[in-house]
């Protein structure tokens, strides 16, 4: 019986699974290994025998990977392998074949691959191409035989080259292509033959070449056209053409144009016919065209004479015309001048001078007719003439003083224009681009009187203007009078009539608005105010009714606020009120509903002030100092208090402070008392301290235990008191120096009495941590019945103002301080001066005298170690000075 290699079960399935362990034996292994690769063996084979190259490769040397040294899988890798090269070298030749135009190898080619590998797609699409292609071919070849049958060497040609083109391996078509060509060269060279000896006069060598190429090509058209003319012509033609010829070079032109005229009736297209006829022709046209010149060379003597005295009689007038005409310019006699010069033809003269010249008449007529009408005060007669000078041309027109003056004309005319239209704004704008034209521009005469006429018309302008405004403001149309008063300030600005106009303006429309306050209409009066704003940006007046406006607003919804007493509501509106500067007579107002709501206001500002000292107090104490010192800050906001920012300057630091530390911000206290206690409290007296940490509570066992063990000292003498002895009651039984070593271990040291008592009672000089009425349940004192120290941190409600915790009862705590009077003490103590150090904070058989904040309990050596003396430990404040 098999047993499991694995937990020894010998209950096995099969000798070869663990049911308990779930272990496969090697041997299982092994066979399953060799199952798997036999049937591999058998699928890949299978598909070799299909052709299934691929798929056969595929599990064959997945069977290798297995079992490298398989023989079988090896040796039917490689016959698959030499049969895929095999087919696939016959098709990479098919398919070259094809692309070369080899198509009877190429089909053979494919052929071969598909005997060996049936339904091959490429192979099958390579064949059936190669054979539609040898179709093609012999189609091709059969029409190049048949054209070639019938004559038609070069539609043979044609398609031979066509062939050769689709098969260029084939040197069948090729042979044929040239057996064609030569065929074809060989006719070319018979016909040419036959040409010449037609056109040498020899027609009956030409006739049976002729003959026997109509026969070979019958469809020859010029063979057959040549072979009827050489019939036709060789009775009449060859007989009259050498005596027309002689006629010719004798001579005879009619004689003869007779014979040739018979020829070209028998055949007109014969060359030699038709050149003799134009040598006849050109003959006869240089006769004529002799006796032509003849006669016109007489005519144009007689006239070319008559011309020439002529000329020299117009350049002589033309010379003195020119020579009158500029003696008048100079005179200036413009329109005579200008009489002369058109008289003056082109001869003799240059006629580009004389225009220029005529130009500048002209030019000079229209500028000197301006200058008499604008010392005439004709403006519209000037202005034309001086637009025409411009047409003309004249760069004295153009932008000289005149053009100047001339625009400036126009524009007057058309601001008078709008003005008689009442277009007072337009016309005003005109005015004063004309007034705005710089002073060395205004050389020429006329300008005087032009500003003169201007401001006649801009006071008229003015009339129209404040008339326009009178009725509208009339119709209290109030915001179209504000914007047509500020369309016309620009031009008549701090002008009388215009201002108080503008202030029974702004009165009428703070009537408006009083009105719309009184109804409650907000968003109508908002609006109007807006505009108003608008329209008089820079305005007192207008500022200050806007002001009215924005109060009476805020009054009306602290009223609705007072009906419902949203006091907190009250006070947000009043805040924002007084922060809107309001203006002076509604000063009053505002003042009565501040009294009037006073009170209600400061117990809502107390109780919120009370709500987020409370919440910033919880947030203290859960440690979460950027919470708390937010929530002190906004309680600042409300109501100032020193206390909170004290609180606050606590929090900021208390973000620093050592785990188990407490953050005394620095400042002012009262020290010692004046009223009850000891002498030596006397009297109370101010003090300011640094920035300091302080213990949350007394050291305890537990942490001084550590200390002893790191640093080797002596165990306190009441450790092996169970009542003395618990890991968190504070450490007893330990001397100053014990203290102060336990302290510079921790790297830190003892508080002094002033930090203690600070750290104890505030700012507010306490009685007791707590407050000034001594409470017994708040610490450890005389009235527990066990006379023993309690867990540090058990009074949670006795807590300090900076939260310090045990600081009435429990233990007495070492300071680094010696016991010495205060200045000014009304009492003398033989102790005071000497190594005697002082203990603060009473212990658990303390009563309520020795429990206050500011009693010194008498001077204690610095050797001493008392079952009721503790200490806790204080640290500086290192101040990190952020890089700028």
């Amino acid at each position: 019986m098999s047993v499991c290699q694995s937990c020894g079960n010998d209950e096995l399935q099969l000798d070869l699974y663990c049911p308990k362990c779930r272990f496969v034996s090697p041997s299982a292994h092994n066979r399953l290994a060799e199952a798997f690769i036999g049937d591999l063996y058998e699928r890949g084979y299978q598909a070799y025998n299909e052709k299934g190259y691929k798929k056969a490769t595929s599990a064959i040397k997945l069977i290798i990977k297995l079992q490298p040294d398989n023989p079988d899988a090896a040796e039917l890798l490689r016959k698959i392998e030499t049969e895929q090269y095999s087919l696939e070298h016959v098709l990479a030749e098919a398919r070259l074949a094809f692309q070369n135009r080899r198509f009877e190898e190429a089909a053979d080619k494919a052929a071969d691959v598909i005997s060996i590998h049936p339904g091959h797609p490429e192979a099958e699409e390579i064949l059936e191409q190669s054979r539609e292609e040898l179709e093609n071919v012999a189609a091709l070849e059969a029409e190049a035989a048949k054209f070639f049958s019938q004559g038609e060497y070069a539609t043979a040609m044609a398609t031979l080259e066509e062939l050769v083109q689709a098969m260029p391996d084939s040197d069948k078509y090729k042979t044929q292509l040239g057996r064609v060509k030569e065929k074809l060269s060989h006719y070319d060279k018979r016909m040419r033959k036959a040409k010449r000896l037609v056109a040498g006069g020899k027609p009956d060598d030409a006739l049976p070449i002729l003959e026997e190429l109509s026969k070979e090509v019958p469809s020859d058209s010029d063979a057959r056209t040549l072979l009827s003319r050489v019939s036709k012509r060789q009775d009449t033609v060859f007989k009259l053409i050498p005596v027309a010829r002689e006629a010719v070079e004798a001579g005879e032109y009619a004689r003869a144009q007779k014979l040739l005229a018979k020829v070209l009736a028998v055949d007109k297209d014969y060359d030699e016919a038709k050149e003799l006829w134009e040598r006849i022709q050109s003959a006869r046209r240089r006769t004529a065209r002799k006796w032509s010149l003849i006669g016109t060379g007489i005519v144009v003597g007689a006239i070319i004479f008559v011309i020439i005295l002529v000329s020299f009689s117009r350049r002589s007038r033309n010379r003195s015309l020119l020579q009158q005409a500029r003696t008048a310019r100079g005179n200036g006699e413009y329109l005579n001048a200008l009489e002369l010069y058109n008289q003056i033809g082109t001869s003799g003269v240059d006629p580009e001078m004389v225009k220029a010249e005529i130009k500048e008449i002209e030019i000079d007529a229209f500028i000197e007719q301006a200058e008499a009408s604008l010392a005439k005060e004709a403006w519209s007669k000037a202005e034309q003439a001086l637009t025409e000078a411009e047409n003309k041309g004249s760069p004295r027109a153009r932008t000289g003083p005149y053009h100047i003056l001339a625009g400036a004309m126009r524009r007057k005319t058309a601001a008078k224009t709008k003005l008689d239209e009442r277009r007072w704004l337009g016309a005003l704008e005109d005015f004063e681009k004309i007034l705005t034209i710089p002073k060395e521009d205004q050389t020429v005469a006329g300008w005087k009187k032009l500003f003169e006429a201007i401001n006649s018309e801009r006071a008229r302008a003015k009339g129209i203007w404040l008339e326009e405004l009178g009725k509208k403001l009339d119709r209290k149309k109030l915001q179209q009078t504000a914007e047509i008063l500020n369309r016309g300030e620009k031009f008549f600005p701090g002008d009388a009539d215009a201002e108080t106009l503008r202030e029974k303006c702004l009165n009428l429309w703070s009537k408006r608005l009083e009105g719309f306050a009184a109804r409650k209409k907000w968003k109508t009066a908002t609006k109007e105010s807006e505009l108003l704003k608008k329209l008089f940006p820079k305005n007192r007046h207008a500022a200050n009714i806007i002001k009215c406006v924005q109060f009476d607003r805020y009054m009306a919804r602290i009223q609705d606020q007072i009906k419902v007493q949203d006091w907190v509501s009250v006070e947000s509106t009043l805040a924002v009120l007084k922060a809107s500067n309001p203006p002076p007579e509604r000063q009053a107002k505002l003042e009565e509903v501040e009294s009037m709501v006073a009170d209600k206001i400061k117990a809502i500002r107390e109780k919120r002030f009370k709500e987020l000292c409370a919440k910033g107090d919880n947030h203290f104490k859960a440690r979460k100092w950027d919470k708390a010192a937010k929530a002190y800050k906004l309680a600042l906001d409300i109501i100032e208090d020193p206390a909170v920012e004290r609180r606050i300057a606590q929090a900021k630091g208390q973000a620093g402070a050592p785990a188990g530390m407490v953050y005394i911000p620095g400042g002012k206290f009262t020290m010692g008392s004046n009223t009850g206690g000891f002498k030596n409290e006397y009297p109370a007296h101010t003090l300011k301290t640094r920035a300091f940490y302080i213990g949350l509570t007394e050291v305890t066992n537990k942490e001084y235990r550590e200390f002893v063990k790191a640093a080797g000292r002596l165990e306190p003498r009441y450790w092996k008191d169970p009542n003395f002895n618990q890991p968190n009651q504070p450490v007893v039984g330990v001397s100053l120096e014990d203290a102060k070593a336990y302290a510079k271990w921790k790297k830190a040291r003892l508080p002094s009495e002033a930090e203690w008592e600070y750290a104890a009672r505030g700012a507010d000089a306490l009685t007791y941590p707590w407050g000034n009425n001594f409470d017994a349940k708040r610490c450890r004192c005389y009235n527990s019945r066990e006379k023993y120290p309690v867990p540090v941190g058990s009074y949670p409600t006795g807590r300090s103002p900076w939260g310090c915790l045990d600081m009435a009862g429990n233990v007495f705590e070492w300071t680094s301080s010696k016991y010495d009077l205060y200045p000014g003490a009304p009492m003398t103590d033989d102790r005071a001066g000497k190594n005697l150090y002082i203990v603060k904070g009473g212990a658990y058989s303390s009563d309520s005298q020795s429990l206050r904040t500011s009693y010194r309990d008498r001077a204690y050596s610095p050797t001493e170690r008392k079952k009721s003396i503790g200490f806790r430990i204080a640290k500086n404040v290192v101040l990190i000075k952020k890089e700028e």
